[in-house]
């Protein structure tokens, strides 16, 4: 009999138990039969090569079992590795991802969350653009399944899993601090709406008031191309050559990082002597493909693990679907300071 005429009936017979029970079985609901059964199932449907018709039973469940994930750039690292960690995470689920891809405008988010609801997908991943976005809170209020990608809303509590910033940027700080480098700087993409760049400025900021820096926000560079990274390079320059010491940048995403050491080669600045760079490694090329350690002297870098993210964004969405009365669930996925030579400052610098 080939496997697409195998029919769930036939596999209640083969098992020895009713249609229902396979029926409860091939929709994760288990709290009424025994292990043995479930085991017996199991074996019978791989023996058999049975395939469920997804449609009638998306049709009877009257869910869709598709997945929109809304993500705010796909052309970055970060994404891209997002969009893998979490359909890997969804392997074996059942359910299908739809990607969409809002290019940074939170008009196309909207139009896109629009067209996937138009889909019936049971649930949304957004890695949303605003942090103010009402319209994403209104549809959380109405009901729909939710989970937020590394990015907050304001004004509401989502489901989230997120890279933690605090003891991240604290350890960044705290390393350059050691190494003995005059005056230490934040680089930026524009942070306004997006709560990762958000969050790392301000505890930046509150670093260097607590140790008494002197308008601490000449030392946040908002950078949006090359040629403003060589300048802000060098205003840095310029207030570290008068204390004789190398001064040290440390960047919030993998775009940032790269770029500014792209222009230090530029400008002809070696690390660690003339300055020490390093950052956040969003998408984990540090510890997957080992790129940072190969990149010269190295690359000190905050690797959080891509992988656990995707993981843990899959699992608060299924679980959100699935109990939909359940408590908002916040996962910070920890950031480890990797430390390399960018930042090792010998000793006779300091």
């Amino acid at each position: 009999m080939s496997n697409k005429n195998i029919t769930i009936l036939d596999i209640a017979k083969s098992v020895g138990v009713s249609k229902t029970t396979i029926s409860r079985y091939l929709n994760g609901k288990y709290e009424y039969m025994s292990a043995d059964t479930r085991e017996r199932i199991k074996k019978v449907i791989e023996v058999t090569g049975f395939q469920p018709n997804k449609i009638a039973q998306s049709l009877k469940s009257q869910k869709s079992m598709l997945i929109g994930f809304v993500i705010a750039d796909i052309e970055s690292p970060f994404s891209s590795a997002a969009i893998k960690s979490v359909g890997n995470a969804m392997l074996g689920t059942d359910y299908n991802l739809i990607i969409a891809n809002s290019d940074n405008s939170f008009e196309r988010e909207q139009e896109y969350i629009q067209s996937l609801l138009g889909q019936q997908v049971d649930g949304l991943i957004v890695n949303t653009v605003k942090m103010n976005n009402p319209a994403l809170i209104s549809l959380a209020n109405n009901g729909l399944p939710i989970v937020l990608l590394d990015r907050f809303v304001n004004d509401y509590k989502f489901d989230i899993s997120y890279f933690e910033n605090d003891r991240s940027v604290t350890a960044a700080m705290n390393h350059l601090e050691e190494m003995g480098y005059s005056h230490i700087a934040l680089c930026t993409q524009p942070h306004e709406e997006i709560s990762p760049r958000n969050f790392r400025r301000e505890i930046f900021l509150k670093r260097l008031k607590k140790n008494r820096v002197e308008n601490p926000e000449r030392f946040v560079f908002v950078e949006e191309d090359e040629e403003l990274t060589i300048n802000n390079i060098k205003r840095l320059m310029d207030l570290s050559n008068k204390e004789g010491k190398p001064p040290a940048i440390i960047c919030t995403n993998s775009v940032t990082l790269l770029r500014t050491v792209k222009a230090a080669r530029t400008l002809g600045l070696r690390m660690p002597d003339d300055i020490g760079i390093c950052g956040f490694d969003e998408w984990g090329w540090a510890s997957e493909l080992g790129l940072a350690g190969m990149i010269d002297v190295g690359l000190t870098t905050l690797t959080p693990s891509m992988q656990e993210l995707g993981k843990h964004t899959a699992e608060l969405l299924l679980r959100r679907i699935k109990r939909p009365e359940a408590s908002k669930k916040e996962i910070a996925v920890p950031a480890q300071l990797v430390v390399r030579n960018s930042t090792r400052l010998k000793k006779e610098n300091t």
